[in-house]
């Protein structure tokens, strides 16, 4: 069982107010600084800043609440892992970034879990920085993503490829447009993807390679949900640029209109990657691999990566129960 005074500090960062956490907690307030008080004489740190505006950490401060989160994890996953066992399921949690949530993902686990009733999976939807924390952190087992985990703490296989694309209105004047310059973007009303998102970065990559910079474009939101920005641009309230995948329905349906730049693919193209913990689970890795390098004729996506995604989804749960 988790160390109570441990649930507390991460109560009292959350809340950054004796008062409200004692209230979160249903404890009083002086309860609450004796759990703060008995961490310290424990580990002899300080965890607060003294004369600071708010809850600030102290270096030593933050490395404790680090590992109170890693393990209020690990224990979250021994109680989820013994009612697994109990109840005859394998469950494990995938974390996908905004835009692999929007491509067929999603619909894959979904058929998988209809077609494999004893395999539960959990999704959560965050930004690649996030993600990979919550890796480290044994919040997440496996992660989808679309762009490069920089970390050699984690091992990671491609699984597909896409291309970032200008997307508009079937109302704009780029509707029928094969092709858009930049020169004509910056005069646009443009949607992006907060800093952090992997799209927005290989976006912001390749303006770099091209000499330009986001400062340079009429940027009039910075939104988190890949739906609210194809929303917004179905009502001709802007125009954005995402990965195509994400678009693809809302295109074949008249909703929306883009315009994909094929020859700059290798700057900005789109990565599906798979991303584990550590090695414990590289045989599921290597299965989708030589899955992969045994397709001579790679068949449509729609057709062949779910084929792969089968076969990981397979081998994870051999590998997870090999563990």
């Amino acid at each position: 069982m988790i160390d109570a005074k441990l649930t507390t500090l991460l109560t009292l960062i959350e809340a950054q107010s004796y008062t409200k956490a004692a209230q979160m907690l249903s404890l009083t307030q002086p309860a609450v600084s004796q759990h703060i008080r008995g961490l310290e004489q424990e580990y002899g740190i300080k965890i607060f800043l003294k004369g600071t505006k708010g809850m600030v950490l102290t270096p030593e401060g933050k490395i404790l609440e680090k590992y109170a989160r890693l393990e209020k994890a690990l224990y979250s996953n021994l109680l989820n892992d013994f009612e697994a066992y109990r109840n005859g399921v394998n469950r494990f949690v995938i974390g996908i970034t905004p835009s692999a949530e929007e491509n067929i993902v999603p619909r894959v686990i979904a058929t998988y879990c209809n077609q494999y009733p004893d395999t539960k999976i959990t999704i959560l939807t965050d930004t690649i920085q996030n993600i990979t924390n919550k890796l480290k952190a044994y919040e997440v087992d496996i992660a989808i993503v679309e762009g490069h985990i920089p970390d050699k703490g984690l091992s990671s296989i491609l699984l597909d490829t896409d291309y970032l694309c200008l997307i508009v209105s079937p109302d704009h004047p780029f509707a029928d447009r094969k092709d858009v310059s930049l020169e004509e973007v910056k005069k646009e009303r443009l949607i992006v993807r907060p800093r952090g998102a992997g799209t927005r970065h290989m976006f912001e990559t390749y303006l770099e390679g091209c000499g330009e910079s986001l400062q340079n474009f009429h940027v009039i939101l910075e939104i988190d949900s890949v739906s609210t920005i194809k929303d917004l641009v179905q009502s001709n309230l802007g125009v954005s640029v995402i990965a195509h995948s994400t678009c693809i329905s809302e295109e074949r349906s008249g909703r929306l209109k883009s315009s994909i730049s094929r020859h700059s693919a290798k700057s900005i193209w789109y990565v599906g990657k798979i991303s584990v913990r550590n090695n414990c689970w590289m045989s599921f890795v290597i299965s989708i691999a030589l899955v992969c390098k045994k397709q001579v004729k790679f068949p449509p996506k729609k057709t062949f990566f779910p084929n792969v995604f089968f076969c990981f989804i397979n081998n994870f749960i051999l590998s997870l129960n090999n563990y």
